[in-house]
């Protein structure tokens, strides 16, 4: 299953995958018991994949990673875990915590890492807030493909105008404003 701690950068900054060897360690018979264990606590794990009672648990397709790929780029727009039981039950799981307010601009604003500040425009923010919620949909057969998804980062990174370090932020062009500090509930949590 796909995760964040999963995904791994090399020097150049080139993502690659991890992990997906181990369950040939594990014997066959506690393999599904851990299988379904971690399924059901990851946060990446997509509505048909949670078994609900003692059903048997349900395979896992490329809707499913598609799902888990939108609960990632929450991670990364928000700077949050997608399972976090420190948070209060209703914002534990990030997907269904964010879900609701994907569509509704100046709320995910709010919630934005200000970490981008600087680096990503407003636009491309709200650009990956709705492939997230294109991967999030509730029925597979709704979720964008792997190949969609691909296709818009590719589009975001293409219009990303980051300014240098030798750039001073006013001389970004004004259509593309960077997320402003008064917009991230997480700045004031940090000064405040």
């Amino acid at each position: 299953m796909l995760d964040s701690t999963r995904v791994l950068l090399d020097a150049n900054g080139t993502a690659k995958l991890s992990g997906y060897g181990e369950q040939l360690l594990i014997p066959e018979e506690a393999s599904q018991k851990i299988l379904i264990h971690s399924i059901k606590m990851s946060g990446y794990s997509a509505p048909e994949q949670i078994v609900r009672g003692h059903g048997p648990l349900q395979p896992s397709d490329s809707s499913a990673d598609v799902y888990a790929f939108g609960v990632l780029l929450l991670e990364l727009l928000t700077g949050r875990k997608a399972l976090d039981t420190s948070r209060g039950s209703h914002e534990s799981l990030l997907a269904d915590f964010f879900k609701p307010m994907l569509n509704d601009t100046q709320t995910l604003l709010t919630y934005i890492d200000p970490r981008m500040q600087g680096h990503i425009s407003l636009e491309d923010i709200c650009r990956a807030a709705d492939l997230a919620a294109e991967c999030l949909a509730i029925e597979p057969q709704r979720r964008v493909s792997m190949s969609t998804c691909v296709a818009e980062l590719v589009q975001i990174r293409h219009s990303q105008r980051i300014p240098s370090r030798a750039h001073s932020p006013s001389r970004e062009s004004p259509s593309r404003k960077a997320i402003p500090k008064s917009h991230s509930r997480l700045y004031y949590n940090e000064i405040g």
